[in-house]
């Protein structure tokens, strides 16, 4: 990353600290003296998701194909396959829901593609809420379907497929910039992928403080979005989204 305009999403880490500030002044008599004063002065940390390149997207993709192959041939299913399987042996769906189930999923990534391109052009307002409800509908109707099977859903060779795809992305394209610094450093360190992963887990799970780990759960936000909805601003769809919830709320209130 070479500047902080490729970002699509930041986040900021303050880190206040206590300063001695010395001043000239005059005292009562006339006489110039040296004034010292406290101040707090905010050395922060910034974190950055950067845009994915094409050749970046292209390795996501193969990664995603690579865990999906290789899930499968451990005989972990699709949702699809699993949702068959279940049918077929009077389980889980019937044909309708089936078919329900995969028309709501493809429904819904049309809606979050549309969300996220009329938000990147800053077009259209209203039609922006309009599908944020559509997409919140879309996503309360597959819990309804999924919800009593969740943990079944959960475990399918599409979840980690994109699980591994998003997250070679959050290993290979976010980056911190220290307080006053010039310079843009990968946040997970390594000459490669395996490295970049023990540095994730060290970070995560074993030398991390809390802090630093919500910054990284965070950024495990971003990118998830990023990669259904290949919005640019992440933080305007978040915020679409909350200020929608939020009117709800009110409404309910």
């Amino acid at each position: 990353m070479k500047n902080e305009k490729e970002a699509i999403y930041t986040i900021t880490l303050d880190n206040f600290i206590e300063k001695e500030v010395r001043k000239k002044s005059k005292g009562e008599d006339g006489k110039e003296i040296e004034v010292v004063e406290v101040v707090k002065e905010n050395r922060a940390t910034e974190f950055y998701f950067k845009k994915p390149s094409r050749r970046e997207c292209d390795t996501m993709e193969e990664e995603f194909s690579i865990e999906m192959s290789k899930s499968i041939k451990k005989g972990i299913m699709t949702k699809a396959m699993l949702a068959k399987e279940y049918r077929e042996n009077g389980g889980v769906l019937t044909k309708a829901e089936e078919k329900g189930h995969a028309d709501m999923y493809m429904e819904l990534a049309k809606a979050e593609d549309e969300l996220a391109q009329l938000i990147s052009e800053s077009k259209n307002k209203r039609k922006q809420n309009t599908l944020v409800k559509k997409i919140k509908a879309f996503k309360e109707q597959i819990l309804n379907i999924e919800r009593p099977h969740q943990e079944m859903f959960n475990n399918t060779a599409d979840v980690r497929a994109q699980t591994a795809a998003t997250k070679w992305i959050l290993l290979n394209c976010c980056f911190r910039r220290a307080y006053k610094s010039a310079d843009f450093n990968p946040i997970f360190k390594g000459e490669d992928y395996e490295d970049k992963l023990d540095n994730y887990y060290k970070l995560y799970d074993e030398e991390g403080d809390a802090e630093e780990n919500n910054i990284i759960f965070d950024l495990m936000g971003a990118v998830s979005i990023w990669y259904f909805t290949r919005t640019d601003d992440i933080q305007a769809y978040v915020d679409s989204i909350t200020a929608e919830e939020a009117e709800e709320a009110d409404a309910a209130g």
